[in-house]
């Protein structure tokens, strides 16, 4: 009976750990569910600076997203994946697939990005680095999101 109950302890413990640890996920994960839309972008520690409206960043139940630019000429999505939250600082973006014309290698790779919200949920900033492709140097940056109000 002694050799059981440490590893009962044991087992208990796991998974105890393992239900926080998807609990949490869970919630960090619907926290970025909806339209966020960028408001200010500030790259290789340059001064930040407004956006022009009309980039969207939409988040889904499911763990896909896409990044969406909105222009008087039409819409284009230029990039969508999948995104998974690590930790209550970071999550990664898997990119699936990218526009032609984008400056950045993004396809095929696993962007790791830390991620802040404000107190009431409506501002997200992100910040991480994209590689770039041949012949364009990486660059490191800083997003802050708006989520589109519904109402």
């Amino acid at each position: 009976m002694k050799k059981l109950t440490p590893r009962i302890i044991t087992v208990a413990l796991l998974l105890f750990v393992s239900f926080t640890k998807l609990s949490a996920q869970s919630t960090n994960s619907t926290s970025f569910q909806g339209v966020w839309e960028l408001t200010q972008l500030a790259s290789n520690n340059s001064e930040t600076r407004v956006v022009v409206p009309g980039i969207l960043k939409v988040f889904d139940a499911g763990g896909k997203f896409f990044n969406l630019r909105v222009t008087q000429y039409g819409s284009l999505i230029n990039h969508k994946g999948n995104y998974v939250v690590n930790n209550a600082d970071t999550y990664s973006e898997i990119i699936k697939n990218e526009a032609e014309d984008v400056k950045y290698s993004l396809a095929g790779k696993t962007y790791k990005l830390r991620y802040k919200f404000s107190d009431d949920k409506m501002l997200l900033v992100l910040k991480g680095i994209l590689e770039g492709k041949e012949g364009v140097k990486s660059v490191e940056f800083t997003e802050v999101w708006k989520r589109v109000d519904a109402k």
